[in-house]
């Protein structure tokens, strides 16, 4: 259970780093199968760690903060 957590953990910060990653880039980094990483996508976006898309996942899109009301009038 442990090494699951850690890797969910790096698997978070690998796509942070590199805004996306497929299953066969993330299963090469890892050393799991493509299976295995898929079920770990499919975790990570449920708990909203990451956003699953087709082959992979990528990071949130964090929106830009707006700007104060008078700065932008």
């Amino acid at each position: 259970m442990t090494m699951n957590i850690e890797r969910h953990a790096q698997i978070v910060a690998f796509i942070q780093a590199h805004r996306r990653a497929t299953v066969e880039e993330l299963s090469a980094q890892f050393g799991v199968s493509e299976a295995t990483i898929r079920r770990d996508l499919e975790k990570l976006d449920a708990l909203g760690a990451l956003r699953r898309a087709h082959g992979g996942a990528v990071a949130h899109e964090r929106a830009q903060p707006e700007l104060p009301m008078l700065r932008r009038a």
